[in-house]
């Protein structure tokens, strides 16, 4: 982000390479050296959705409920459920939010925000495409949900020639954890087939098999990183 006063010829940059940044934080650093030379922010007021109430029947967007990709940040996952009557949306680690739909296909957000489904010839949903003031597509993902003695193919220590560093997978009451020695744990949660979703900073563990189905390493995904490979190494 720049801000830059030509009178004064004086500016402000701020950037980062963390894909969630706050993009205000330029002109809170602006502000506090040069209040002087801008305008202040009109206060938003807001009216509430602009967009009418549409009655929708709420078990014809069921069988399009559960889990869709990013395609350009894999590991980031929208989640889409149903309490009741109330839809909630839930994109990656932020807090599920409630969502209205506006028609058999799409659900509204915000008054700029919408996940519009998409179909195949079929009927069934194959992905969404996020509309705001970016768009971005998700492929809808087949949950799995691996019994516990599945979780024994995926324990052990990952090595990393690129990072140089070793993730430890461990098994832990019914369920897998990662574990690195600067970041300590983080909980593995199953996604899609041998694919699992973390925090921070592992979005998303794919592990990968050799021929024979053995576990071999781990394609580690986060946000503009992708397929960081993690090779299994060999128990003493």
């Amino acid at each position: 982000m720049l801000y830059y006063f030509p009178d004064i010829d004086a500016g402000v940059v701020a950037t980062s390479n963390n894909g969630s940044f706050d993009g205000s934080i330029a002109r809170k650093t602006a502000e506090a050296f040069f209040s002087e030379f801008m305008d202040p922010l009109e206060e938003k007021v807001n009216v509430g959705p602009t967009v009418a109430s549409v009655d929708v029947d709420v078990e014809k967007l069921d069988p399009h409920l559960g889990k869709y990709e990013f395609v350009e940040y894999r590991g980031t996952i929208i989640d889409l459920t149903r309490d009741g009557n109330q839809f909630l949306v839930k994109i990656g680690d932020d807090d599920a939010q409630p969502i209205s739909p506006i028609s058999d296909t799409e659900l509204r957000l915000s008054t700029d925000t919408s996940l519009v489904i998409n179909l195949d010839e079929s009927g069934a949903a194959i992905s969404i495409t996020l509309r705001g003031p970016e768009t971005y597509e998700a492929s809808r993902v087949e949950e799995w949900l691996p019994a516990p003695a599945e979780l024994a193919d995926f324990v052990g220590r990952y090595f990393s020639n690129e990072l140089e560093t070793t993730y430890e997978i461990l098994d832990s009451e019914g369920g897998l954890r990662l574990h690195h020695a600067r970041f300590g744990e983080l909980t593995l949660s199953p996604s899609y087939v041998d694919t699992f979703n973390a925090e921070f900073p592992v979005a998303e563990a794919a592990f990968y098999r050799d021929d024979k189905g053995a576990v071999i390493g781990i394609k580690v995904s986060n946000g503009r990183t992708q397929d960081v490979r993690f090779e299994k190494q060999a128990t003493n």
